[in-house]
């Protein structure tokens, strides 16, 4: 058994892997980190750490940064891909670090981040693109609205009908009655003035 850990151990020496017999050392960074997004889906794959673990002996972390809207999204895994959903407007920064995992011994720590990677594309769409969206909104909100409006009579609660001008027309065209009826008067007789100071 002796002469086996020792090839294993010069090899991973002579290909620069961090094999130590210490359970707190770190593994080196995944190798080759590749992504790219289709459609809405953003595939992230990369390599095992080079390390004498065999491949199923690591976990990681996916480290997603949306450099639009400032968003942190970390995964974790025992795989080595990652699909996740994202926006196709938002340029994301990709990073990915290993462990190894308690399968093969006592947890390890951490080890560092792969450099970073970018994909996605943070340009805003054209107008032409936005303009069929924007007329089937506006078409569908004025025809709700419309039928809203018919439904609840706001137009007649918004809008009360305003009485027209009266006509004076009409005015013209009626009969005038001009018979002249006798008035009955009531004779009342002349007050008596008579010299100051007498009374009658």
């Amino acid at each position: 058994m002796a002469p086996t850990f020792l090839i294993l151990l010069g090899a991973a020496v002579a290909l620069g892997a961090d094999v130590r017999p210490d359970k707190n050392y770190r593994v080196n960074p995944p190798g080759n980190v590749t992504a790219e997004v289709q459609g809405s889906r953003l595939h992230v794959r990369w390599e095992k750490p080079v390390s004498a673990f065999p491949g199923h002996c690591f976990e990681y972390e996916v480290r997603l940064h949306n450099t639009r809207k400032q968003y942190f999204q970390t995964e974790k895994m025992t795989t080595n891909e990652f699909t996740t959903t994202v926006h196709d407007i938002s340029k994301y920064c990709i990073k990915v670090r290993a462990a190894v995992s308690s399968v093969c011994r006592e947890g390890g720590l951490w080890g560092e981040w792969s450099p970073a990677i970018s994909v996605g594309n943070e340009a805003q769409k054209s107008w032409t693109e936005w303009y069929p969206i924007t007329l089937v909104a506006a078409l569908c909100l004025a025809f709700v609205s419309s039928l809203a409006c018919r439904t609840c009579h706001v137009w007649t609660k918004l809008f009360p009908p305003v009485p027209g001008p009266k006509s004076h027309i009409q005015d013209f065209a009626a009969t005038v009655n001009y018979e002249v009826r006798p008035r009955s008067f009531r004779c009342v007789p002349p007050a008596r003035v008579g010299p100051p100071g007498s009374h009658t």
